[in-house]
C-alpha cells in the first residue's frame, strides 16, 4: 500500500478488508493442511509462516479498527456518591 496515493478513505478501508480476508484464508488453509514436518527446520519454517500471518492479521485489524468512527459519548448512568454529597453541601 502506498500512503501517498490519492485513494479515498473508503478505498483504503476496502483494500484493508480484502487483504484481511486473504490473510485469514491463508491462515485457515495452512492450519487445515498441516502435515507432519519432515525435520525440525521444516517445522520451524511452517510455524514462522503461521506466526507472520497471525501478526499481519492483528496489524490489519488494528488499522481497520482505527478507521472506525469513535463511539458517541454516553451519559453517565451512575454518579459517584462523592459528587452527589459535594453537590448538596
Amino acid at each position: 500500500m502506498s500512503l501517498g496515493s490519492t485513494r479515498s478513505l473508503q478505498g483504503w478501508k476496502e483494500l484493508l478488508q480484502r487483504r484481511r480476508a486473504e490473510l485469514a484464508d491463508r491462515l485457515a488453509r495452512s492450519r487445515r493442511n498441516r502435515t507432519p514436518a519432515i525435520d525440525r527446520y521444516t517445522r520451524s519454517l511452517a510455524e514462522h509462516r503461521t506466526d507472520s500471518v497471525e501478526r499481519d492479521l492483528a496489524w490489519i485489524d488494528a488499522l481497520i479498527d482505527g478507521e472506525r468512527p469513535p463511539a458517541p459519548p454516553t451519559e453517565p448512568t451512575d454518579r459517584p456518591q462523592e459528587q452527589e454529597q459535594g453537590a448538596t453541601a
